[in-house]
């Protein structure tokens, strides 16, 4: 084979890193280079009984069906190959005593016309394997030395763009599982880069942007609309981006952000640097910018409250109207009950949540209820 035939077939085969369609047309050239009748690539699963064909060319379809019912794992030739070394090709030499002999080639090769082989096994686990074949009708004979050495030349590139397909995998996968925790946060989640622009959002926080005017996101980065609070979020923004911050980071920094249209408890902005290295290289790129809505989170915080600690309905109760700036004498006043009832109860409600006074058991709520 001439050295343009060869590197084409390297640009197929690279080729199927990120597109695995690539790997029929590989099979299809390498098995005509190779003066092939048949050919595949196949992932052996034995764990599920499936062998998948990454790229196949000459067999029978209905044996190629049959395959996985009647010898998966049960392949006398792929047997003896794992015997063998893994960084080169074997051919009718390594043939395992009896071949012509076993069920596998006279009631699956034979009937297809085919007798002479080789291959190679590029990968092998505990439940899976991986292997490339070839085979050729008795009247062609044997594979020759030239056509060995080269599925032998071609043998590391295969290895190499498993590998590389493999690890794109399983990147797009995190990416993907990363993509819907974020959409699953209850609260508004944004990754910000060191400019301040907004790299990626999940739902609640489209829904944040789209609906209230706090923060707004433009060409310049993401801003609030208060210049003390833009500045101030923009400030930590870039701090959260550098390694400094990333090395010694104890905990998110945060900013008020005041309401623009209502009366209310300010939003809370956190930012939070992200330790994982940037895709262009250089650590803490980025970081991780979530607003809370206090409101909201007290609004429906009973429920939460009573599963966390066990709280009755008016130890729950009492718990959040402490949490929201209310006193004891003015709980008692709204419930028609003395204020001594409502210390009872809160000395109950302190107990169960494990702390000691008021100011703790409001730290304890609104810890409990920050993005619910």
């Amino acid at each position: 084979m001439d050295d343009g035939a060869y590197l084409d077939l390297l640009d197929m085969c690279y080729g199927a890193v990120d597109r695995p369609e690539h790997w029929a047309p590989f099979v299809e050239a390498l098995t005509e280079a190779l003066g092939a009748q048949a050919g595949d690539f196949v992932i052996e699963d034995y764990a599920t009984g499936t062998a998948r064909a990454l790229g196949s060319t000459g067999f029978d379809p209905h044996f190629r069906e049959t395959y996985d019912t009647h010898f998966l794992g049960e392949n006398v030739w792929i047997r003896e190959l794992e015997k063998l070394p893994r960084d080169r090709t074997h051919d009718d030499r390594a043939e395992p005593p009896g071949f012509e002999a076993s069920a596998y080639y006279n009631e699956w090769v034979r009937p297809q016309g085919l007798r002479h082989a080789m291959g190679a096994i590029l990968e092998r686990e505990a439940t899976w394997l991986v292997h490339i074949g070839f085979l050729r009708a008795p009247s062609v004979g044997c594979f020759d030395p030239g056509e060995i050495r080269l599925l032998d030349r071609l043998l590391p590139h295969l290895r190499r763009t498993l590998d590389v397909s493999q690890r794109l995998r399983r990147a797009e996968g995190a990416e993907a599982l990363a993509a819907e925790l974020l959409d699953r946060l209850p609260v508004a989640a944004l990754i910000v880069d060191r400019g301040c622009r907004v790299r990626e959002l999940n739902a609640a926080a489209e829904r944040f942007l789209a609906a209230r005017r706090e923060l707004r996101s433009g060409p310049s980065g993401l801003d609030a609309w208060t210049p003390g609070a833009g500045s101030a979020l923009r400030r930590l923004i870039r701090a959260a981006c550098t390694l400094d911050a990333a090395a010694t980071f104890a905990g998110p920094m945060a900013v008020r952000l005041p309401r623009r249209d209502e009366d209310g408890p300010p939003f809370l902005v956190e930012v939070l640097p992200l330790r994982a290295a940037d895709a262009l290289g250089g650590p803490a790129r980025h970081c991780l910018v979530t607003v809370t809505d206090p409101a909201r989170a007290l609004a429906g915080g009973v429920p939460h409250l009573r599963r966390l600690w066990d709280l009755t309905p008016t130890e729950a109760e009492l718990a959040l109207a402490l949490a929201n700036g209310r006193t004891v004498e003015a709980f008692a006043a709204a419930r028609g009950i003395t204020p001594g009832t409502v210390r009872w109860h809160l000395k109950n409600a302190e107990a169960k949540m494990g702390v000691g006074s008021v100011a703790a058991l409001v730290r304890h709520v609104h810890g409990a209820l920050r993005g619910a």
